[in-house]
């Protein structure tokens, strides 16, 4: 096992003072080149050299050093390092996040968030290792699986014609037959990435545990490689609905294409997540499984994400142009009751307009228009610099359209109640 590396936690966009030489320069080639975008940019802050870190966060491995970087809501202006209990909220509202994201498995008492030693890649290793080690000393799961082999026996159906292709196999039979067996595609995409992640971990209980798996697992094929759509389109019935939570980490893995990618030996590598995305999904996937319990007038409504259809002009050929996109609506009887859009941002209180730019306004007032909705809502993320949610509503010049605009406060992420009552609180006002 490698030896464990440096940890550095940081938040988005925040420097990090680092020596930038040759090597940690092909590190970040390979990182980028893994991942497909660039995560950190070499700069030079107050006569230091270091990395800084973008709107991305996940844990980065740069040879040797490995770099956790966490929302950037948990920071306060303060230049001093992130202390523990920051770390700990900042951790465990992430994972919170990716629950509603990917429908996670829950934690257990063997997951300890508060452990700062290790990075949110081995929370992560580690949630998935103990879950299937449990569900394997369960029972395996198993189905009749068609097989075709040559043997000495007839067994199954018989397959003449490649018998007669052989004639010198005649004490042999081609056959094709049922067998009950745990080598199934699901299992094939869990034995590969257990294979993936005892290569990548640092960790040794991690890897003691998985290096038990590989062994369970031995009568399961390991595939050379997987992909990702057959992944995706993969489903599970009721005979092994229990492995649900666990398929879906394994999708969260697999989507990460630096894992897939990275050799055994590889030393730079990426567990990436684009905050404007988890934010979005966030909001959308909570607003959808707990419509039930939102203000009355959103109840029966239709709940969508990624509303399209609508376009803001039309070229003098009747080509549509400018498609409009909101995050997420409501609609009923063919009227959208409330549009909301999301906005990864941190908003000034200071300010007048909130910090908010004029292109997002004028986006606003396109849904609106186009989508003839009177109900726009702003949503942002509550940062530690912002004491009190905020919940503001304007009205636009010469209309009967209002946009509002409100923060949710994502430390109550794991907390369904608080943050059903700050929905309820946002989505209730009468406009």
């Amino acid at each position: 096992m490698r030896a464990t590396p440096t940890l550095i936690t940081c938040f988005e966009y925040e420097f990090i003072p680092l020596t930038i030489d040759d090597r940690l320069l092909r590190s970040l080639t390979v990182l980028e080149n893994q991942v497909g975008q660039a995560i950190f940019t070499p700069s030079f802050q107050q006569g230091k050299t270091g990395l800084k870190a973008k709107q991305f966060v996940g844990v980065f491995q740069l040879e040797d050093l490995t770099i956790q970087v966490l929302p950037k809501l948990y920071k306060t202006h303060s230049t001093a390092s992130p202390t523990a209990e920051q770390i700990q909220d900042a951790t465990g509202n992430l994972f919170s996040l990716l629950q509603y994201d990917a429908d996670l498995p829950k934690l257990t008492g063997l997951i300890n968030l508060q452990d700062n030693e290790r990075d949110f890649f081995e929370l992560l290793i580690r949630l998935f290792a103990t879950n299937l080690r449990s569900q394997w000393q369960q029972g395996a799961f198993r189905n009749y699986q068609s097989v075709e082999a040559v043997l000495p026996v007839l067994k199954g159906q018989w397959r003449l014609t490649d018998q007669l292709r052989h004639p010198a196999r005649q004490h042999q039979f081609a056959v094709t037959y049922d067998e009950f067996t745990a080598d199934n595609r699901l299992n094939q995409v869990f034995r590969y990435v257990v294979e993936r992640l005892w290569s990548l971990t640092r960790d040794h209980q991690n890897r003691r545990t998985l290096s038990e798996l590989r062994i369970w697992m031995d009568e399961v094929t390991l595939l050379p490689a997987l992909n990702l759509a057959e992944v995706l389109a993969l489903s599970t019935t009721r005979m092994n609905q229990r492995f649900e939570p666990l398929l879906n980490l394994a999708r969260l893995f697999l989507a990460q294409g630096s894992l897939q990618l990275a050799a055994g030996n590889c030393r730079s590598y990426g567990l990436t997540f684009d905050m404007n995305q988890l934010f979005e999904q966030f909001v959308a996937n909570f607003l959808k499984r707990h419509q039930a319990d939102l203000p009355a007038a959103l109840r029966q409504c239709e709940a969508k994400s990624q509303v399209k259809g609508r376009y803001f002009a039309v070229r003098s050929d009747n080509t549509q142009i400018f498609q409009l996109r909101p995050d997420f609506a409501f609609s009923a009887n063919g009227q959208y009751q409330l549009i909301i859009d999301t906005k990864y941002k941190r908003l000034n209180v200071d300010d007048r307009k909130l910090g908010i730019s004029s292109a997002d306004m004028y986006q606003m007032a396109a849904y609106a228009q186009r989508f003839e909705c009177n109900r726009i809502l702003l949503l942002y993320p509550q940062t530690a610099e912002i004491l009190d949610p905020i919940r503001e509503s304007w009205r636009l010049n010469g209309c009967n359209i209002e946009i509002q605009v409100a923060t949710i406060d994502l430390q109550n992420a794991a907390q369904t109640a608080l943050m059903l009552q700050e929905f309820a609180d946002i989505c209730g006002v009468t406009v």
